[in-house]
C-alpha cells in the first residue's frame, strides 16, 4: 500500500481519535459505536462484560479499562508526527494527552503517590494494571522530546512514584479480587526493565537504576527478556490450567515496548535484547496473526507434541481455567480483533533495531490492511464463533487499536 494511502488512514483515525474517543479531559476511550462513532452506552453493551466493577457504569468499565493506555498511545504516536514535521495542532494533541494522563495520575496520588488507576468514567478506582503504567511511561518518553520544562519536571516526579509503587509492593498485584501474586515470575515480568529503566530516564534518578540492576541481578530478568509463552508451555507448564494463546500480541507489545526503551541506553546487555527481538520474531509474532486479513486470532491453541499451533473450534474450552468467570475467555472459534495493531508496533520496533527489511515489510502490511471497518470489536466467519454474550461486540469499533495503529506508523519513520 502507498505512502499517501497510508499517511490519509492515519489522518483518519487521528481525527476518530480525537474529535470522537477523547473525553473531556482528553482520557482517549477504548471504544466507540462503531455506527455514528459516539460514546458507548450501557444499553449498547452485554451485562456479562462487567468483570465485577461496581463503581461505575457499564459502559464507563468498558470504555475505560485500558483508558490509559490507549492514551498513552495516542500520546507517544502524536509526540513522534510533531518532531518528524508535524503541525501545531498535533502538538496541542500531545499536550492534551499528557495533561489526561497527569489527570489520571493525580486521581491515584489521592490515596498514594504514583498510584496510577483505572480510571473509569474519569474517576478512580483501586484497580490498576502494569500496562497502564508501561506505556503511560512510554508515552512521557516520548512527549519528553517536545515537553516544556514544567512538564519535563511533572513527568520526572511521576515517573519516580510510579516505579516506586511497584517496588514498595514487591511487585506483587491482585487483579479483580484474585490474589495476589508477583509479577515478576511470569513471561512478561521482564517488562518491568523498561518501566525502571523509562523511570531512570524521565526522572534521573539513581535509585531506579539500582532497582533494574537489582531485577537484573536477583531474578534474572534481562537474560528472562526473551522469555515467551511457547517457552512455558515447552516445559509443560499450563497457563490457565491448558496450553492456549489468547490475545498473544499483548504480552508481545508490551516487551517490545520494554526492548525499545533500553536499546540506547543499556548497551552492556545489548545481546539480550538482540536475542529477544529475534525470538520474538521466530517463535511470537505470528503465532495469531492471518495474513489474509490483517487481523489476530483471539485465541490459538498449542500442540506441544509438533511445537505448533492451531486453530480452535467455536465452542468452550472445557479445559481452559475462567477464574474471571468472563465467557469469551474460554470460547474458541475463528473470531479477529484488531489487535494485529500490536503485532505491527513489534515489527516495526524489530525492524528499526535489527535493521530487517522483512520486519518493516510485515509491518505496513498490517497496517495496510488495517482499514477502520477491520476494527470492529470482533470479526467473524459466522454468529457461532461469537462467544456467548458478546455479540454486541459487532457493532463497536476499538479505538484502543487505532491508537496503536498510529504508534507503529510513527514508529517506521513515516
Amino acid at each position: 500500500m502507498s505512502d499517501e494511502v497510508l499517511t490519509r488512514r492515519a489522518d483518519e483515525f487521528l481525527t476518530i481519535l480525537t474529535d470522537h474517543a477523547m473525553d473531556s479531559n482528553g482520557i482517549v476511550r477504548t471504544m466507540l459505536n462503531a455506527r455514528d462513532l459516539r460514546p458507548l452506552r450501557d444499553e449498547d453493551i452485554s451485562p456479562t462484560a462487567n468483570l465485577g466493577v461496581r463503581e461505575c457504569s457499564l459502559a464507563e468499565f468498558v470504555c475505560y479499562e485500558d483508558a490509559a493506555m490507549t492514551t498513552g498511545s495516542l500520546l507517544a504516536a502524536v509526540s513522534m508526527k510533531y518532531q518528524r514535521g508535524g503541525f501545531s495542532k498535533d502538538r496541542e494533541i500531545a499536550r492534551r494527552a499528557f495533561r489526561a494522563l497527569k489527570k489520571i495520575y493525580d486521581l491515584g496520588a489521592t490515596k498514594k503517590p504514583g498510584f496510577f488507576p483505572k480510571p473509569y468514567g474519569g474517576r478512580s478506582s483501586c484497580h490498576y494494571s502494569r500496562d497502564q503504567y508501561l506505556f503511560c511511561l512510554a508515552g512521557f518518553r516520548a512527549y519528553r522530546e517536545i515537553a516544556d520544562a514544567s512538564e519535563i519536571a511533572e513527568m520526572s516526579e511521576m515517573a519516580l512514584e510510579m516505579c516506586r509503587y511497584w517496588i514498595e509492593k514487591d511487585y506483587h498485584a491482585d487483579y479483580f479480587g484474585l490474589p495476589p501474586s508477583s509479577h515478576l515470575d511470569d513471561h512478561m515480568g521482564s517488562l518491568f526493565l523498561g518501566m525502571m529503566h523509562l523511570g531512570w530516564q524521565l526522572s534521573g534518578q539513581s535509585l531506579l537504576l539500582q532497582e533494574y540492576e537489582r531485577l537484573c541481578q536477583s531474578h534474572a530478568l534481562d537474560r528472562r527478556m526473551a522469555q515467551t509463552l511457547r517457552d512455558q508451555f515447552r516445559n509443560g507448564i499450563l497457563y490457565d490450567g491448558a496450553m492456549y494463546f489468547r490475545q498473544s500480541e499483548n504480552a508481545l507489545m508490551m516487551k517490545t515496548i520494554a526492548v525499545d526503551a533500553l536499546w540506547d541506553s543499556e548497551n552492556a546487555r545489548r545481546s539480550s535484547w538482540v536475542n529477544a527481538l529475534e525470538k520474538f520474531w521466530n517463535e511470537d509474532l505470528f503465532v495469531a496473526l492471518d495474513p489474509s486479513s490483517g487481523l489476530n486470532y483471539y485465541i490459538v491453541g498449542y500442540d506441544r507434541e509438533l511445537d505448533t499451533t492451531y486453530l480452535t473450534e467455536p465452542k468452550v474450552i472445557a479445559e481452559l481455567k475462567n477464574p474471571l468467570e468472563f465467557s469469551e475467555l474460554t470460547w474458541g472459534g475463528l473470531r479477529q480483533r484488531s489487535g494485529s495493531a500490536q503485532t505491527a508496533y513489534a515489527s516495526s520496533v524489530i525492524a528499526m533495531r535489527l535493521g530487517w527489511e522483512k520486519a518493516e515489510v510485515t509491518a505496513r502490511q498490517i497496517l495496510g490492511a488495517l482499514s477502520r471497518d477491520k476494527f470492529r470489536g470482533i470479526t467473524v466467519p459466522s454468529n457461532s464463533h461469537i462467544p456467548p454474550g458478546s455479540d454486541w461486540q459487532l457493532e463497536i469499533v476499538h479505538t484502543e487499536y487505532m491508537a496503536m495503529w498510529l504508534w507503529a506508523y510513527y514508529r517506521i519513520g513515516r
